[in-house]
């Protein structure tokens, strides 16, 4: 039987009250309301949007209170957006991270709506001559279209001469008479759907002719011949296809036998498989890690029993090979599969490898991608045609029909992490979702975080298995450590030294291709006036401008903010400038001046704004050999390309600097999967790592490809300072562009905070400037939170968040498990 009240999450709900609403489901809505509907809704004196989250045939409220409980107005859809699964996964992320469910479950939603609703009318067949008798005007109407509700009153308010606010009361005396009746529909404004002329037969008219004998142009049969077969096609394709003319086809449409529609041209995002030769073989026979890892996640694919899996595989291992294995097993079982990968560059070559053995039912899903392209997706794995969906964080929240397996390839990536709106870690989501659903989640990486290692573990419900060769183990990668301090800068370059530059030319005459690492964007770091020391800073962030001398621009890569620089100091107008650092454009210019006659291509993120730049820029490095491809933190994973037999590493020094408990692990991992990139194939690859430090542990570590070894000292530094695995961080962070407003703000925060802390189980740190104290016109106060007992920690803190008000000038941002604490 029906429930006749729903529980409602509005969707503008604000995190302190995050609770659902109980409303009246009409009789005429009974069967079509479910979990998961998008509703409208009466709040106040508004109409709201709203998610119904549970269906229930009595109502605290009214049985408690007696109150009269207001009845939904409609429903925007037919189908529901997320079923009681996602909704546990809802609860989970709203609760954890400290966020109204409204704000949560908008993730669920198709993307492109800006959900404002529109009221349309449609007449009461039955009411039609009382209604004609009381407003002539609407005889000259068709009863049978629908009509936009300002439509209508505008036509009202000029007719009946009175103002668009009493027609508005008329519209609601007759809704309430039932002389009409509303109708809502979600504006979708956002998406602008591409439409092109189509032809086919018109079937009314075709039928009549029986032969052809009134049709003697040759040209014209043709094209009857061919819409016959194909059913619809566009102009280009008769023309070609049919040898028809276009006077041909404007003759038949004349006489109405071949008519014109407009059509919704269908946006088919992917990518061109340019990675040509696929890494699945079914007459590859896997070594024995392999074959271990296969059995085992397999056996769990389809058992309806959750089980983490973490392959800590080196670079080269052949953990793709795994992924695909299990997502073919997965699809003899009548499951699909999600495959997370952290970055968008890195989708090019996991669609192609996946396209190359599955040919069917994949789709890719990332913000690269526009909105109308992401709908169009998001609609199709809703409709149940995609079982492989290949994306970055946001589709683990795409409506997959009966996932049998979640796979987060490079899973040490601090990209899975959201660091805007709802800051969720899709991580720990995956996890969660895992256990609802029952289902097998596979981590990847040679690198694993120290965090997840640990946390799995001490976990019986999960399992690290272990990938410690390279699918070709003779293949040997040697790594040279170049010491800069002992490089004599009057006959050496410190970017480019030596003995990069002859393993480089070494490279090249041999036909092969290098990358070159370096982690900074722009020419260099700051610039500096010789005669009045004049930094140039961003007003925004109060922090050095980044010099970028191929748009003779100065940018901060904090806010965006630009500035002209026309080699003068910008406060003296001195010619005497000096720039100070090192990023990739310097490193550019080096390089090409050294080899001007060879490919050097650049890949970072200002030259990979443009939709598919990843693609394009990755292609025009493979398809030239020799060639050179320098980048950033884009390029140091995932990559698998052949003939790469070196890689540089430039200036890994300036990490160190960072203030984060994580740089060890960061630096560890980044030296460790660059160098990943070269001897992948049939030859030795080698790395030259350039630095400073060269006596540092994590250096070391890394040449000794001693994982275990850095992350067991790791985990004894983070043991005795308290910090994660073995506690959780909150960062509390209030901003404001005046910083003396901040800073009284966090001290007020601070005075409630404690009386709320268990010192058996919580520690604070602060309140103090946050290490980038003004970024983007706000000044940044924060304060950090350690807790050996996370869930106990939020529910207390989430009860002090309903009863303390912060300035609503300020920002507020809570930051559960951050990724950096910059």
């Amino acid at each position: 039987m029906a429930g006749k009240f729903a529980e409602v999450y509005l969707k503008s709900q604000a995190s302190e009250i995050n609770l659902p609403f109980d409303y009246l489901i009409p009789d005429n809505l009974l069967n079509d309301i479910k979990i998961g509907s998008l509703v409208i809704v009466p709040f106040g004196k508004r109409e709201e949007i709203g998610f119904v989250s549970k269906i229930k045939n009595k109502s605290f409220i009214k049985d408690t209170y007696g109150k009269e409980i207001k009845e939904i107005k409609g429903i925007l859809f037919t189908k529901p957006f997320f079923d009681l699964n996602k909704l546990k996964l809802a609860y989970w992320l709203s609760f954890y991270y400290i966020s109204s469910m409204g704000n949560v479950l908008k993730l669920f939603m198709p993307p492109g709506y800006n959900y404002k609703i529109n009221r349309f009318i449609f007449f009461n067949s039955d009411k039609l001559q009382n209604l004609f008798d009381k407003f002539p005007l609407f005889i000259q109407f068709n009863l049978e279209d629908k009509y936009p509700e300002k439509d209508l009153i505008k036509i009202i308010s000029e007719k009946e001469k009175i103002t668009e606010s009493k027609a508005k009361n008329i519209i609601s005396k007759l809704e309430k008479e039932n002389h009409i009746k509303i109708k809502y529909e979600l504006s979708e404004l956002k998406i602008k759907p591409k439409l092109i002329n189509i032809y086919k037969l018109n079937e009314k008219n075709f039928l009549r002719l029986n032969d052809f004998s009134d049709i003697k142009n040759i040209s014209q049969k043709n094209i009857i011949n061919y819409l016959q077969t194909a059913i619809e096609a566009s102009k280009e394709e008769i023309l070609k296809n049919a040898s028809a003319t276009q006077y041909s086809l404007n003759t038949l449409i004349n006489k109405k036998i071949v008519i014109k529609e407009k059509k919704v041209l269908k946006r088919n995002f992917n990518y061109d498989n340019y990675f040509k030769e696929s890494v699945f073989n079914d007459n590859f026979k896997l070594n024995i890690y392999q074959e271990n890892c296969v059995n085992k996640i397999t056996n769990f694919i389809g058992s309806n029993i959750n089980h983490n899996f973490l392959i800590e595989g080196v670079t080269g291992s052949g953990k793709t090979e795994v992924y695909i294995r299990c997502v073919k097993d997965a699809l003899k079982k009548n499951k699909s599969a999600l495959i997370l990968t952290p970055e968008i560059s890195l989708t090019p070559q996991l669609y192609s490898n996946f396209k190359n053995v599955f040919k069917e039912g994949l789709a890719v899903y990332h913000s690269g991608m526009s909105e109308n392209e992401r709908f169009e997706k998001w609609m199709d794995i809703f409709e149940g045609k995609i079982n492989i969906v290949i994306g970055t964080r946001s589709a683990i929240f795409t409506p997959i029909k009966n996932l049998g397996i979640i796979i987060v390839d490079e899973q040490h990536d601090v990209s899975y992490k959201e660091n805007f709106g709802l800051r969720y870690n899709a991580i720990d989501t995956v996890i969660r979702l895992g256990k609802i659903l029952k289902i097998p989640v596979v981590f990847g990486s040679a690198t694993p975080s120290v965090s997840l290692k640990y946390k799995l573990s001490k976990d019986k419900n999960s399992t690290i298995l272990n990938m410690p060769q390279k699918i070709n183990d003779d293949i040997k990668t040697i790594k040279q450590i170049i010491d800069l301090k002992k490089i004599d800068k009057f006959k050496e370059d410190e970017i480019i030294t030596n003995e990069l530059f002859y393993n480089l030319k070494n490279v090249i005459d041999k036909n092969e291709k290098a990358i070159i690492f370096i982690n900074r964007r722009g020419y260099s770091n700051f610039i500096i006036c010789n005669d009045c020391g004049f930094i140039p800073k961003c007003p925004n962030c109060d922090l050095p401008y980044t010099f970028h001398k191929n748009e003779r621009k100065l940018k901060c890569h904090h806010c965006g903010m630009e500035d002209k620089f026309s080699d003068s100091c910008l406060s003296c107008n001195s010619k005497r400038i000096t720039l100070y650092g090192t990023g990739i454009q310097k490193v550019e210019s080096k390089i090409k001046q050294r080899f001007p006659d060879i490919p050097v291509i650049r890949m970072d993120s200002d030259v990979t704004a443009r939709k598919k730049s990843h693609e394009k820029i990755l292609s025009k490095f493979i398809s030239q050999s020799p060639s050179i491809l320098i980048g950033t933190q884009m390029i140091s994973k995932g990559l698998d390309i052949k003939n790469v037999s070196l890689v540089g590493v430039i200036n890994i020094d300036s990490m160190f600097a960072l203030p984060d408990y994580h740089i060890n692990e960061r630096v560890y991992s980044l030296l460790t999967q660059v160098s990943g990139r070269t001897g992948r194939s049939n030859s030795h690859g080698k790395v030259i790592v350039q630095t400073f430090k060269p006596e540092s542990i994590i250096i070391k570590n890394f040449i000794n490809e001693s994982y275990e070894d850095f992350y067991n000292k790791e985990l004894l530094n983070r043991k005795e300072l308290n910090y994660p695995p073995f506690t959780n961080l909150i960062n509390i962070i209030i901003s404001d562009k005046i910083e003396e407003m901040a800073k009284n703000e966090i001290y007020k925060f601070y005075n409630d905070l404690i009386k709320i802390i268990n010192d058996d189980t919580d520690k604070i740190l602060g309140p103090s400037p946050a290490p980038f104290i003004k970024l983007n016109q706000y000044y940044r106060w924060h304060i950090l939170i350690k807790t050996f007992k996370i869930n106990n920690f939020i529910s207390r803190f989430t009860k002090l968040l309903r009863i303390i008000k912060i300035n609503k000038n300020c920002r507020f941002i809570i930051d559960i498990d951050p990724e950096w604490i910059l």
